[in-house]
């Protein structure tokens, strides 16, 4: 692992019953990079992200972040570590006001007991009341402080995609994981997606490893990109070397895609 590695995964292979999903996976993310990871369906995207994120165990290899193992630890441990991550799916609490969805990515950070919460002591308003003010000021970062009261079932999608976002950025990451983040969105909500994953990266200094089909979105932000097919890495390097990567194109992109 290079000196300013934030995530390796070294030979990892994970298997379910007899079906081998990963094999021997070997992937680096660097300290500030900005990491596309791709391929067809079904080529094991989704299940390197559960890896790294303490879903699933590996059946073998090395996992590691920030020099240390993450093998063995909980999805809530991991977290902790600094690795934060959204879903395929939009999972915010659609009842719940925008800020209060924010807030709650805070509470892993929350120093009170279970008892201060219950009974509502001193200590547990005061960091609530800090909570909000963090959940606001990022709303604020991000043009979205006049839908802190809206509940977010109600708002469009788009920006329900844009607050599941800065609901992870709240737990304050070290690495992003983004999990197909331009799924269901038009044209120039993906415009706004690219923008809002590179305001993100510069302005709170973290790196970001994603998952997309949406190759103008990943070619057009993405440093480096990883390509998985069948459980395996085919080709990985920037992203014009992607481009003419005939593996790639056979396997993902098709040959009239060649130039995208």
């Amino acid at each position: 692992m290079s000196a300013s590695s934030l995530l390796s995964l070294k030979q990892t292979s994970i298997q379910f019953g007899g079906l081998k999903v990963l094999t021997d996976l070997n992937m680096e993310v660097q300290s500030g990079e900005l990491v596309g990871l791709i391929g067809p369906n079904g080529a094991g995207k989704t299940t390197v992200f559960n890896i790294i994120s303490g879903i699933y165990a590996p059946t073998s290899g090395e996992l590691t972040f920030r020099g240390s193992s993450l093998l063995g630890k909980k999805p809530f441990e991991v977290s902790r570590e600094g690795i934060v991550r959204t879903f395929q799916n939009i999972r915010l609490f659609s009842t719940l006001s925008v800020v209060q969805n924010i807030g709650i990515a805070m509470h892993k950070a929350g120093p009170y007991s279970f008892w201060s919460a219950i009974l509502r002591s001193k200590k547990y308003h005061s960091f609530e009341d800090q909570f909000l003010f963090r959940a606001k000021e990022l709303l604020e970062i991000f043009g979205l402080s006049h839908l802190a009261e809206e509940e977010a079932g109600s708002l469009p999608y788009g920006i329900q995609r844009r607050i599941e976002i800065i609901r992870a950025l709240a737990a304050s990451p070290k690495l992003l994981l983004l999990d197909e983040p331009a799924a269901g969105l038009n044209h120039s909500e993906t415009e706004e997606l690219m923008g809002l994953i590179q305001k993100i990266r510069e302005q709170f200094q973290l790196s970001v490893l994603l998952i997309e089909h949406d190759m103008k979105l990943v070619m057009g932000i993405c440093e480096k990109i990883f390509v998985l097919d069948h459980g395996e890495i085919i080709a990985s390097g920037r992203p014009e070397e992607i481009q003419e990567n005939k593996k790639v194109i056979e396997a993902y992109l098709g040959s009239e895609s060649a130039n995208v």
